[in-house]
């Protein structure tokens, strides 16, 4: 897990959905630090392919609560490690048609 990777997930979110109101810099910071705690067990490839999904199916206009992120980070990290094992295994590859 990396900070970077979690606050280029968050800009790339806030760059397309209304990003949450806070009522001082106290506030957001304390959001923030939620966000990364949320996020923390998240790799960066997990955070890129979340963060796409979401903005690609996200039809809400504001930001995503944390545990709608948290389930497309699961769903990420889920499709990632089936990708990472269909590369390991000819045979199943070539059942599903790839390459």
């Amino acid at each position: 897990m990396s900070i970077d990777a979690i606050h280029e997930f968050v800009s790339e979110l806030r760059d397309h959905f209304s990003p949450p109101r806070h009522g001082s810099a106290e506030a957001e910071a304390k959001w923030l630090r939620s966000m990364v705690d949320a996020l923390r067990g998240s790799s960066a490839p997990v955070l890129a392919r979340a963060s796409r999904h979401i903005i690609e199916n996200r039809k809400n206009r504001y930001f995503p609560l944390i545990a709608e992120i948290r389930e497309a980070c699961r769903d990420a990290a889920s499709d990632i490690e089936f990708e990472t094992r269909l590369q390991s295994l000819p045979e199943l590859r070539d059942a599903v048609g790839g390459e």
